[in-house]
């Protein structure tokens, strides 16, 4: 099968074209594909696609279901216990874990992209981390940066925590 010259390389051929034209016949191509086709081609160069999952509410629903379930089957989660007595004890009726919530629930979802397994996996053992290194604070509220002290502070200023 012999393969067809195009115009371009014919005036190539022929000294009619430089390289410069080349790249602006190129670039006009380029300029009048849509804008998803030009992502698209992007991101097939770069190696790179996005990997997210359409949610919707019925996903979002099953999935914290599905992830409350595989959570009671991990035995070892402490911290998870923890933050489970501080909303059930009686001593503040106005305390809460903003850890257990579906939103936060949700972020561990999104990060294994929906798989409930990993998500309650991953989620345990952060929240054991959270644990170990804060302290029972952690559980009932975000970390915040008045929660340091100056050489703590002074280490994430200087940036060596990247």
């Amino acid at each position: 099968m012999k393969r067809r010259t195009s115009q371009v390389e014919k005036n190539q051929q022929d000294g009619d074209i430089d390289d410069n034209d080349g790249i602006n016949i190129f670039s006009k191509a380029l300029l009048n594909l849509s804008f998803n086709d030009r992502n698209m081609i992007e991101e097939e160069m770069h190696g790179v696609s996005c990997m997210a999952i359409d949610e919707t509410p019925e996903l979002i629903e099953t999935s914290l279901f599905q992830f409350d379930l595989e959570l009671d089957l991990i035995e070892n989660k402490v911290a998870y216990n923890k933050a489970k007595a501080i909303i059930t004890s009686k001593e503040d009726p106005l305390t809460h874990s903003f850890i257990l919530s579906k939103d936060v629930k949700l972020r561990f979802l999104r990060t294994e992209l929906f798989d409930p397994r990993k998500s309650a996996s991953r989620y345990t053992k952060y929240l054991d981390l959270l644990f170990d290194i804060y302290g029972e604070c952690a559980l009932r509220r975000p970390i915040r940066l008045q929660d340091f002290n100056r050489e703590e502070l002074s280490f994430f200023k200087s940036g060596q925590y990247q």
